[in-house]
């Protein structure tokens, strides 16, 4: 679809003003305007037409509208500056197992499980991956896709596959994966029944390909259950690799605090103390995060008091000291 937007800044009502922004960010930024059209909730025929002056329905709501998205795409730009604040991936020696689980699997399309409390980097190793490696899918499971045809639904949407059909889905995921040489890390196991436990393995039998299951404890203790209960009997047969971290280890937390280049002795030592709390590594890298936020804001430099206030408005509790 192309569009002659001719209008000059000169004389311009309150519509033709939004119109020049909406232009000008298509210029700049290389929108197209069927992508504006989702992100700002507009038909894109409505849109169109709006562009062009053309529109003989409410003028003003599609403006309304129209405004709306464009004051948030600002909002989105202006705090896209706090991008320096974000901590980055640390290969850390527990993220390095991590690796060297999937690395595994993918190279001899086995199965590996990764067992760990929530806050050591398991899912942040395993985005790191995925975005490092090719026909790698990182899918993180939720109690809404616990059942067979739920996860299957979800592993159809994120390889492409269009099938819906119940008794067909499971064969053309497989048909797409098979010869891929990927792998599948399937996060949060610990939410899937048995059926889908076992719909699993029988993916990974037919497009042999790497498995590897991530969770906490639960994933395991299902998987073995002390007796190796019959039902995850040939899941468990096939598992090649396991990794269990109950939590993270000093080593972990002086990387990641290197990685995020904090040098001053209190700071760290301050962040080690929120490291050992509840939310392990993850809480103390989104203190981290929000505490160079706030101060990159106000002009400051980072400080333990910006670092336990920090702590205090993401924990709801009061601030933290070393």
């Amino acid at each position: 679809m192309t569009l002659n937007f001719d209008t000059t800044p000169q004389g311009m009502n309150d519509d033709d003003r939004l119109r020049h922004r909406v232009r000008e960010l298509i210029a700049g930024q290389r929108l197209s305007l069927a992508s504006i059209s989702k992100r700002a909730n507009i038909a894109q025929s409505t849109l169109h037409a709006w562009m062009t002056d053309s529109y003989r329905g409410d003028v003003g709501k599609v403006s309304d509208r129209v405004r709306l998205w464009l004051d948030a795409q600002e909002a989105l730009s202006s705090a896209s500056r706090f991008a320096s604040a974000s901590v980055p991936f640390a290969e850390t020696p527990t993220a390095r197992m991590i690796l060297d689980v999937f690395e595994y699997a993918q190279s001899t399309a086995d199965v590996g499980v990764v067992v760990g409390a929530a806050g050591l980097g398991k899912t942040m190793a395993a985005s790191h991956y995925a975005r490092t490696r090719p026909s790698v899918w990182h899918l993180t499971v939720d109690p809404s896709l616990r059942r067979a045809y739920g996860m299957l639904s979800y592993i159809a949407d994120a390889l492409g596959v269009t099938e819906t059909r119940t008794d067909r889905i499971s064969r053309a995921i497989s048909a797409r994966l098979i010869g891929s040489e990927g792998l599948l890390i399937i996060d949060e196991a610990q939410h899937l029944t048995t059926d889908g436990m076992d719909q699993l393995r029988s993916l990974h039998d037919r497009a042999q390909i790497g498995l590897v299951i991530m969770g906490n404890q639960g994933v395991w203790t299902r998987l073995d259950g002390g007796g190796r209960k019959a039902q995850f009997a040939q899941l468990f047969s096939r598992v090649g690799m396991r990794l269990t971290r109950d939590k993270s280890s000093t080593a972990d937390i002086e990387a990641i605090l290197d990685a995020a280049g904090i040098e001053e002795a209190d700071q760290r030592k301050m962040l080690r103390v929120i490291a050992g709390k509840p939310g392990a590594l993850r809480g103390m890298i989104k203190t981290l995060r929000l505490a160079r936020m706030v101060t990159m804001a106000a002009g400051e430099d980072l400080s333990v008091t910006a670092i336990s206030a920090a702590f205090g408005r993401l924990t709801g509790g009061g601030e933290v000291s070393p």
